[in-house]
């Protein structure tokens, strides 16, 4: 600090009665970061709130129409997602090809027209995430995801805040208790609660410049190489809304805003963007809740002719539950 600031800085002391509102306002800067950012369990619970007012807790069966690069109209497409973290995309596109993607687990299978594909792209996003019914099933996907889930800092995501979930170079450290002698005033500050300018300050100290992107989610843009990055994932401040998911590995997933669909709300848009490939655009034109037995994602399905391939029915159609 310069002179001058330590100049300025004892003047203020030197006031009646503002020595002890400088030492609350230290505080509450120091506290403000741990206010703004829940524990990551609170910040879990919330998330899951979020999925199940949106509707989102049972099997999802998405229709989608793909586009790649400046491509419209690729293909058209019928995602199925499962809560427990099964889920497969079928693709349709010119000249019959059909297209396969099943996930079981950490492993993915792909086949084209019926044949098993080498290095094949990502076309299927972790939605289950957007699905977890509670705060452990949310960690427990994340660290399914490799995402470390008890690094969280903040970010920006297009016009929104978000908290970044997995990165410990950006993780906001929650304080140290307080000096004894500090006790009152961090008593105080906790009873006053954190102001909305405090706040702000805050933010802007940690947050990363807008990027000015219309209608996509800015997400942090790192020096490093896609595939040493941690896993990560942002979720908007305001709905705890999953927003992104950067697998570290070299592919990136962003999710636009919520779509209403008869009372479900998913995502109106999936952008999957992977190092040295054009980027991948889903527009979401139908959801619905579907049964998905464990039966509808397997490797016979993944195979199997076109005429024998089931697909699990909407829950609209069935006898209501007793």
């Amino acid at each position: 600090m310069s002179a001058g600031g330590q100049g300025k800085k004892h003047g203020f002391l030197r006031r009646p009665g503002l020595g002890r509102m400088l030492v609350v306002l230290l505080f509450l800067i120091g506290f403000s970061a741990e206010a703004y950012l829940p524990s990551p369990d609170r910040i879990y619970q919330a998330i899951a709130a979020t999925n199940r007012a949106d509707g989102r807790g049972e099997s999802l069966r998405l229709s989608l129409t793909l586009q790649i690069g400046d491509r419209p109209g690729v293909a058209t497409a019928e995602l199925i997602s499962h809560p427990s973290g099964l889920a497969r995309i079928e693709l349709r596109g010119g000249e019959g090809l059909l297209e396969r993607h099943l996930l079981q687990g950490e492993q993915v299978w792909v086949s084209r027209n019926g044949e098993a594909v080498e290095d094949p792209r990502i076309f299927l996003p972790p939605l289950f995430l957007l699905q977890a019914k509670s705060g452990e099933m949310v960690r427990n996907v994340l660290e399914t995801l490799s995402v470390q889930a008890d690094a969280i800092g903040l970010a920006t995501c297009g016009d929104e805040d978000c908290l970044l979930i997995g990165d410990p170079a950006r993780a906001i450290a929650r304080p140290e208790p307080p000096p004894i002698r500090g006790v009152e005033a961090w008593e105080a500050a906790r009873a006053d609660g954190i102001s909305e300018a405090a706040s702000e300050l805050e933010l802007d100290a940690v947050s990363e410049p807008d990027s000015g992107e219309e209608e996509s989610v800015a997400l942090i843009e790192e020096p490093l190489p896609a595939n040493l990055r941690p896993a990560r994932v942002w979720v908007e401040t305001g709905r705890y809304e999953v927003r992104g998911y950067d697998d570290g590995q070299g592919a990136l997933i962003r999710l636009g805003a919520v779509a209403a669909f008869e009372g479900l709300k998913v995502p109106s848009w999936i952008s999957i963007e992977e190092t040295g490939r054009a980027p991948a655009r889903f527009e979401v034109v139908a959801a619905e809740r579907v049964v998905a037995p464990g039966a509808a994602f397997t490797q016979e399905w993944l195979y199997s002719a076109d005429a024998a391939a089931q697909s699990p029915q909407a829950e609209s159609n069935l006898p209501a539950r007793p």
